[in-house]
């Protein structure tokens, strides 16, 4: 059978065509999250790795990328040994983002009020002094002691709102800028984020070699052990973080490892202290010693002094002198590279 008026003698129910089928394509599972690309088509990235995913960690991530979104680049995210340990360092996450929030949100309540509430604490003030002087109209020594309290009460007055305005706008001061880093700050390998297959455990095997990989912890003087808290009672000697690391999956042919740790290097100035540095008991040099040979192309930096958490009003990383806080340097120059 034809189509009415048709030429051609073509069926009438005529096959669909049908599209080539094109091979699959992962895409990611919101549309703000990055696309997949194999390890050796993507440009380097950064991550930070948190041996201990505790809260001093939280905070010296959140130091890091305070500085880069000041300069507007990207936040790096934070990577921890496992989809527990990632899940747990989350919940610190979200309490530090409500209690910040919270403060952030009470202070600019204060703020908003605060002229208004000068205005009705004179108003009520001179309503007091109005009627205290109705009362005693005629009276020298009324007058007198109402002349004295309207000063004390006025000065209290202001006082009261000059302090909570000092308060609140110091509030926002130290929360405002950390809030804000926190909310961009991400925690990798959680078990429920958008990408667990990119971050399986262990999550340093996503590592492409030419990436940087910021390790974070706490350090001594002339000690080579990174420390989970300033009190010293966690820790990870030398030969235990080689091998932590070599078990959370980093890559044989990685390159670019560095510890943010406090003194994790000696002062260096020249190539014969560098060299006399790798037989010193510092973290970094020692670590380096000790990892080379599983690790054939690494070079391991540390930076010189004690690292400042928080570089308030500062578009650079710094680091101050172990015995001055108040001594500061920019702590790119204060990077010590093994080997150079």
């Amino acid at each position: 059978m034809n189509r009415k008026g048709s030429g051609d003698q073509q069926p009438f129910f005529a096959p669909i065509p049908v599209p080539p089928v094109r091979p699959a394509v992962r895409r990611p599972l919101n549309p703000d999250a990055i696309p997949y690309v194999p390890l050796a088509q993507r440009q380097s990235r950064a991550y930070m790795y948190t041996p201990f995913a505790n809260e001093d960690s939280l905070k010296s991530a959140l130091g890091e990328n305070m500085v880069r979104i000041r300069k507007g680049k990207q936040a790096h995210g934070v990577l921890a040994p496992s989809h527990k340990m990632a899940d747990n360092l989350e919940a610190i996450r979200q309490q530090r983002l409500q209690e910040w929030g919270g403060a952030i949100h009470q202070a600019n309540q204060t703020l908003n009020s605060h002229a208004q509430r000068g205005r009705e604490q004179d108003a009520l003030l001179l309503d007091r002094i109005k009627r205290i002087t109705d009362h005693n109209k005629g009276s020298p020594m009324a007058n007198m002691k109402l002349k004295a309290s309207q000063i004390k009460k006025q000065q209290f007055a202001l006082d009261t709102l000059k302090t909570e305005k000092i308060m609140a706008q110091s509030d926002l001061g130290l929360h405002q800028e950390r809030f804000a880093a926190l909310q961009q700050t991400r925690i990798l390998n959680t078990s429920a984020h958008l990408y667990p297959q990119l971050f399986p455990d262990p999550p340093l095997q996503h590592l492409a070699h030419k990436d940087k990989l910021y390790v974070l912890g706490h350090g001594a003087p002339d000690s080579s052990k990174l420390y989970a808290t300033q009190d010293g009672k966690q820790s990870l000697d030398v030969p235990a973080l080689r091998e932590h690391l070599k078990q959370a999956g980093l890559p044989k042919n990685f390159v670019d490892l560095r510890l943010t740790a406090c003194q994790g290097v000696p002062p260096v100035e020249n190539s014969q202290q560098r060299k006399a540095s790798l037989k010193s008991n510092y973290l970094v040099p020692t670590l380096y010693q000790a990892i080379k040979e599983d690790f054939p192309r690494i070079r391991v930096t540390g930076y010189a002094g004690n690292g400042v958490t928080f570089p308030f009003n500062s578009d650079h990383h710094l680091r101050s002198a172990p015995n001055n806080d108040l001594i500061r340097g920019r702590r790119k120059e204060l990077a010590v590279r093994y080997p150079r």
